[in-house]
Protein backbone atom coordinates (compact mmCIF):
# COMPACT_ATOMS: atom_id res chain seq x y z
CA UNK A 1 0.00 0.00 0.00
CA UNK A 2 1.10 3.31 -0.95
CA UNK A 3 0.21 6.24 1.22
CA UNK A 4 0.72 9.84 2.42
CA UNK A 5 3.71 10.58 0.25
CA UNK A 6 4.09 13.49 -2.22
CA UNK A 7 3.09 12.66 -5.47
CA UNK A 8 4.23 13.94 -8.93
CA UNK A 9 2.11 17.05 -8.69
CA UNK A 10 2.74 17.32 -4.94
CA UNK A 11 -0.51 16.41 -3.66
CA UNK A 12 -0.25 13.69 -1.11
CA UNK A 13 -1.54 10.22 -1.91
CA UNK A 14 -4.41 8.50 -0.22
CA UNK A 15 -3.16 5.01 -0.63
CA UNK A 16 -4.19 2.50 -2.55
CA UNK A 17 -2.84 -1.07 -4.07
CA UNK A 18 -0.88 -0.07 -7.31
CA UNK A 19 0.20 -2.91 -9.77
CA UNK A 20 3.19 -0.78 -10.70
CA UNK A 21 5.06 1.75 -9.04
CA UNK A 22 8.22 3.97 -10.01
CA UNK A 23 11.29 3.36 -7.60
CA UNK A 24 14.58 3.43 -7.25
CA UNK A 25 16.47 0.12 -8.41
CA UNK A 26 18.47 0.11 -5.60
CA UNK A 27 15.39 -0.44 -3.14
CA UNK A 28 13.42 -2.84 -5.13
CA UNK A 29 13.78 -6.73 -5.88
CA UNK A 30 12.44 -9.57 -8.01
CA UNK A 31 9.74 -11.54 -6.51
CA UNK A 32 10.07 -15.13 -7.29
CA UNK A 33 6.65 -16.77 -8.63
CA UNK A 34 7.18 -19.27 -5.92
CA UNK A 35 7.62 -16.96 -2.79
CA UNK A 36 4.86 -17.82 -0.25
CA UNK A 37 2.83 -14.23 0.53
CA UNK A 38 3.43 -14.99 4.30
CA UNK A 39 7.38 -14.08 3.54
CA UNK A 40 5.81 -10.12 3.34
CA UNK A 41 7.01 -9.23 6.64
CA UNK A 42 10.39 -10.39 6.21
CA UNK A 43 10.64 -7.77 3.37
CA UNK A 44 10.33 -4.44 4.95
CA UNK A 45 9.79 -5.35 8.71
CA UNK A 46 12.13 -8.12 8.64
CA UNK A 47 15.08 -6.32 7.05
CA UNK A 48 14.18 -3.32 9.05
CA UNK A 49 15.47 -4.73 12.09
CA UNK A 50 18.01 -6.84 10.35
CA UNK A 51 19.73 -4.40 9.15
CA UNK A 52 21.13 -3.10 11.53
CA UNK A 53 21.49 -6.65 14.09
CA UNK A 54 23.70 -7.04 10.95
CA UNK A 55 25.52 -3.45 10.99
CA UNK A 56 26.53 -3.90 14.20
CA UNK A 57 27.54 -7.42 14.73
CA UNK A 58 24.92 -8.78 16.51
CA UNK A 59 25.23 -12.71 16.83
CA UNK A 60 27.45 -14.91 19.60
CA UNK A 61 28.69 -13.35 22.75
CA UNK A 62 26.75 -10.08 22.02
CA UNK A 63 23.85 -8.99 24.12
CA UNK A 64 20.57 -7.60 22.36
CA UNK A 65 18.20 -5.49 23.89
CA UNK A 66 15.11 -4.83 22.10
CA UNK A 67 12.62 -2.04 23.18
CA UNK A 68 8.90 -3.04 23.20
CA UNK A 69 7.77 -6.29 21.62
CA UNK A 70 5.25 -5.29 19.16
CA UNK A 71 5.78 -6.36 15.10
CA UNK A 72 8.91 -4.94 14.52
CA UNK A 73 10.27 -6.48 18.14
CA UNK A 74 8.88 -9.84 17.96
CA UNK A 75 10.86 -9.83 14.31
CA UNK A 76 13.82 -8.35 16.53
CA UNK A 77 13.92 -10.83 18.82
CA UNK A 78 13.39 -13.58 16.69
CA UNK A 79 16.07 -12.49 14.16
CA UNK A 80 18.86 -11.84 16.68
CA UNK A 81 18.21 -14.98 18.83
CA UNK A 82 18.84 -16.49 15.20
CA UNK A 83 22.09 -14.74 15.31
CA UNK A 84 22.88 -16.27 17.90
CA UNK A 85 22.72 -13.52 20.27
CA UNK A 86 21.61 -12.79 24.23
CA UNK A 87 18.17 -11.27 23.70
CA UNK A 88 16.44 -9.03 26.28
CA UNK A 89 13.11 -7.33 25.90
CA UNK A 90 12.77 -4.08 27.44
CA UNK A 91 8.64 -3.76 28.20
CA UNK A 92 6.31 -1.14 30.04
CA UNK A 93 3.98 -4.33 30.08
CA UNK A 94 4.86 -7.09 32.09
CA UNK A 95 2.33 -9.48 30.17
CA UNK A 96 4.95 -8.96 27.10
CA UNK A 97 7.06 -11.08 29.21
CA UNK A 98 6.07 -14.78 28.53
CA UNK A 99 5.93 -13.81 24.75
CA UNK A 100 9.30 -12.39 24.96
CA UNK A 101 10.35 -15.61 26.78
CA UNK A 102 8.31 -17.45 23.92
CA UNK A 103 10.06 -16.21 20.97
CA UNK A 104 13.92 -16.83 22.74
CA UNK A 105 14.26 -13.70 24.87
CA UNK A 106 16.38 -14.51 27.90
CA UNK A 107 15.43 -13.24 31.34
CA UNK A 108 19.01 -12.79 31.95
CA UNK A 109 20.21 -9.14 32.50
CA UNK A 110 24.15 -9.78 32.33
CA UNK A 111 25.75 -7.03 31.37
CA UNK A 112 25.08 -3.92 29.51
CA UNK A 113 23.38 -4.02 26.36
CA UNK A 114 25.83 -3.30 23.41
CA UNK A 115 23.19 -3.02 20.46
CA UNK A 116 19.51 -1.72 21.19
CA UNK A 117 16.70 -1.65 18.64
CA UNK A 118 13.79 0.94 19.15
CA UNK A 119 10.33 -0.49 17.94
CA UNK A 120 7.73 2.09 17.50
CA UNK A 121 4.28 2.76 15.01
CA UNK A 122 5.08 5.39 12.53
CA UNK A 123 2.49 7.94 12.27
CA UNK A 124 1.37 9.15 9.11
CA UNK A 125 2.07 12.39 8.16
CA UNK A 126 4.89 12.70 11.01
CA UNK A 127 7.14 12.68 8.69
CA UNK A 128 8.37 8.81 9.90
CA UNK A 129 9.91 6.81 6.93
CA UNK A 130 11.06 3.48 6.43
CA UNK A 131 14.69 2.80 7.20
CA UNK A 132 15.16 0.96 4.04
CA UNK A 133 12.89 2.65 1.66
CA UNK A 134 12.28 6.19 2.56
CA UNK A 135 8.57 5.70 2.44
CA UNK A 136 6.67 7.41 4.41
Amino acid sequence: MVFSNADRDGTITQGGYPEAIVANEDFVLREPETLDPAAAPLLCAGITVYAPLKRWGAGPGKHVAVLGLGGLGHLGVKIAKAMGAEVTVLSRSESKREAALALGATDSHRGHPRLIIRTRTARPGSGDRCSRCGLR
